[in-house]
């Protein structure tokens, strides 16, 4: 995961985020507990959300005085209504989210596939609301979700009705944004495939 962040900054021409990205995943062999992965992990997600606050998102001509202001940033990974990434005040945000829903089922139907409890994880606590182990999976392959994200925010110009905002503030994408989004399964299947193959032989090894 941290090597793939690691691509997506230099993709974002961000060289010193580049260089801090770099030092941290050096501390991974140095990492010997869940725990300690999980600060390395933390330490990068900092620095690698931090890159992309400035990511811009284009609407036509028409329609950049009709939109909030911070819609047309990335901005923080944090929604302005929770704090964290969960329900996006923004388009980009919810674009994403989208797509880790997406990838998040494609992990767990993999997970599945190889014998695989998908609830049963390493890195996420199991909880009643996920299966701790799709999560565990989806980790490997969010950077390629990512840098799709970059590209598809790049190469497109949004119309204010392809979004939609609730009364709390919540950006929900409409269907004139999710059609595409959600033929991109099969992409992020292709992109799990080695890493479920390899958990499985690394824990059916160890038994």
């Amino acid at each position: 995961k941290l090597l793939g962040q690691l691509q997506v900054v230099h993709k974002l021409r961000d060289s010193n985020s580049a260089v801090e990205i770099g030092a941290v995943t050096e501390k991974l062999p140095q990492a010997q507990t869940i725990e300690a992965l999980r600060a390395v992990e933390a330490q990068a997600a900092i620095i690698y959300w931090k890159a992309w606050e400035f990511v811009g998102v284009t609407f036509v001509q028409k329609d950049r005085g009709r939109v909030p202001e911070h819609w047309l940033e990335f901005g923080g990974r944090a929604s302005l209504a929770t704090g964290n990434p969960r329900k996006a005040t923004n388009p980009a945000n919810a674009i994403l989210n989208y797509l880790y829903a997406i990838l998040e089922s494609e992990a767990r139907i993999a997970a599945l596939s190889m014998g695989l409890d998908p609830g049963i994880g390493f890195m996420h606590a199991d909880l009643r609301s996920r299966d701790s182990l799709a999560c565990d999976l989806m980790e490997a392959v969010r950077p390629k979700v990512d840098s799709f994200v970059l590209d598809f925010l790049e190469g497109r110009a949004f119309k204010k009705a392809d979004f939609f905002e609730t009364r709390d503030g919540v950006c929900r994408a409409m269907p004139s944004v999710t059609k595409q989004l959600m033929t991109t399964g099969p992409i992020w299947a292709k992109e799990l495939g080695p890493v479920v193959e390899h958990v499985a032989v690394t824990i059916f090894d160890a038994n």
